[in-house]
């Protein structure tokens, strides 16, 4: 719709021909209309929206609170030739009509999630950036530096007890890592810096979002000891599934009603490993995965004791196999295309 947008603007504004012109200025009015009289727009100060992206081997998830503000967790990859902050996070961004992200954290600087943060951090504005404060020299942790130095967006070193945003309804807070964290260290160890990933926990209402990041043991016996195990409805199973993030103990207490893996396809490690699968599936939590259910939306409204689970998968438009006339795909294509203009 952009596209359309900006290309019949433009034939609007410099084409000299009158019917050219015409019929670009009801292209451009259409598109106005589209955006401008979405059903989401009905939806403002009802739900909370937490949206897991499918950014392939990587994390990326955006929050929606109720009063309209906007927080970035990671943002995927970034290759030579494919960026999924370019690719995937912005275009998601602009679809859901959002232009200024108030907040944006960088869980910890691992290439698979804050390798698209830069081009996020570039493109949008940004009221503050949130990082563990561990510092790496590889190429892209300092390209997501530097745009935020040279943009001159407030950033700050999340810790334990933060709060990051909230409304009248919602709170999102730190729970890791500890206030007592070493001073900022380069390293290369995947464990330290795994440990040391940013984890939020949303609460609205009634419901409590986990967001984990790709912390293990260690940091996972840390948040029990320093926040109080409560029952969560929603988590972000941590480290794309991986067997050291399984800790039967924590999933018992916590016990989701939903889990989400964010993970690629035919990843090589192994995510997810099927004990953690099985051990949600013991204690009867829905389990999505990204690389086969695509971007995974929860909406969560303050007055409500449910949740609702939008998949991705469910909005793609299906091939029709050879001539029909109003088939039933045909109908179903339909259903799909309205359900992502009012859940957009």
């Amino acid at each position: 719709v952009m596209v359309v947008y900006w290309i019949c603007l433009t034939a609007l504004v410099v084409s000299p021909v009158r019917w050219v012109k015409a019929v670009a200025g009801l292209l451009v009015f259409g598109c106005l209309t589209w955006w401008g009289c979405s059903p989401r727009l009905w939806e403002e100060g009802k739900f909370a929206r937490v949206t897991f992206l499918d950014v392939g081997q990587g994390d990326a998830t955006l929050i929606e609170l109720p009063d309209g503000q906007t927080v970035v967790i990671d943002g995927g990859t970034t290759h030579e030739t494919f960026d999924m902050g370019q690719r995937v996070v912005a275009p998601f961004l602009w679809n859901q009509g959002i232009r200024r992200v108030d907040h944006v954290i960088g869980t910890h600087p691992q290439l698979d999630h804050i390798g698209g943060l830069a081009w996020i951090l570039r493109s949008f504005e940004v009221g503050t950036y949130w990082s563990n404060g561990v510092l790496r020299h590889e190429a892209f942790a300092a390209r997501v530096e530097h745009v935020v130095s040279a943009r001159h967006i407030p950033h700050v070193i999340a810790h334990t007890g933060m709060v990051i945003a909230e409304d009248r309804t919602c709170r999102l807070v730190v729970l890791n890592p500890p206030v007592e964290a070493p001073d900022p260290i380069a390293t290369d160890s995947g464990s330290v810096l795994n440990n040391r990933s940013i984890v939020t926990r949303l609460d609205c209402g009634p419901h409590a979002f986990l967001l984990t990041a790709d912390i293990e043991q260690e940091a996972i016996r840390r948040v029990n000891e320093s926040a109080p195990a409560r029952r969560v409805e929603v988590m972000k199973i941590p480290h794309h599934g991986s067997r050291g993030s399984l800790s039967p103990t924590w999933i018992e207490t916590s016990r989701p009603q939903v889990a989400i893996v964010s993970v690629g396809r035919r990843n090589p490690y192994g995510h997810p490993a099927p004990s953690v699968l099985q051990a949600y599936a013991d204690i009867g939590a829905r389990v999505y995965r990204t690389d086969r259910d695509g971007a995974v939306s929860v909406l969560a409204a303050p007055d409500s004791q449910t949740v609702q689970v939008q998949l991705g998968a469910d909005a793609r438009l299906q091939h029709i196999q050879g001539p029909s006339w109003f088939s039933v795909e045909e109908q179903d294509n339909l259903v799909r295309l309205w359900s992502r203009w009012t859940h957009r």
